[in-house]
């Protein structure tokens, strides 16, 4: 039977056992060695993309959503309903102001009361248009509205604990009075899936 470690060209030759075992380990080290692109930051995918359709880069496309309705000052707002960690996570992201109409928006609905509010805020990582986010207590009250800058990683805090986050297009939230101490009716039957 022929040793595998025979050295090409020298019949019969062996590595010495020192000699041996430093190959293995010289073998074994590269073997679990990060391949060299492990090393690099995740890719954000809207700088990657080369087609326009970043809706397609979406876990939850709108029209698979359950909507609904808000009422502000006697005005319905048709939302889609953001009842899941998942969809809450993933908000408006990928959509161009063209995805979403005008006059439409998203309610967030939270398992509980967010008491953390000042570092438990929203932001607008992968957001391609500008919002108008209104945090809403447990009392259904605005609390107040922060303007989210699209691609903005900045955390944007409410003001006081929240249960509800309506989000709108940029300039929504004045148009349908949507500001600090206004109710929002927002119904019953709408609970998180969590």
């Amino acid at each position: 039977m022929r040793d595998p470690l025979l050295r090409g060209g020298e019949a019969g030759a062996r590595f010495p056992c020192k000699q041996r075992h430093l190959v293995l380990l010289v073998l074994l080290a590269a073997g679990c060695a990060k391949p060299p692109d492990a090393a690099k930051p995740a890719e954000n995918p809207i700088e990657k993309s080369t087609n326009q359709d970043y809706a397609a880069l979406r876990h939850f496309p709108l029209k698979e959503l359950m909507r609904s309705g808000v009422k502000v000052n006697g005005k319905e707002i048709p939302v889609w309903v953001m009842d899941t960690e998942a969809k809450r996570a993933e908000g408006y992201m990928y959509l161009r102001p063209e995805d979403a109409p005008d006059g439409h928006g998203m309610i967030f609905l939270f398992p509980a009361v967010e008491k953390d509010y000042t570092t438990h805020g929203f932001y607008m990582a992968n957001c391609l248009l500008e919002l108008d986010i209104a945090f809403i207590g447990p009392d259904k009250k605005v609390l107040n509205v922060q303007r989210g800058k699209k691609l903005d990683p900045t955390n944007l805090p409410a003001t006081g604990p929240y249960k509800y986050v309506l989000e709108l297009k940029a300039g929504e939230a004045a148009k349908f009075g949507v500001k600090a101490g206004v109710k929002v009716d927002i119904p019953s039957h709408l609970e998180t899936k969590e």
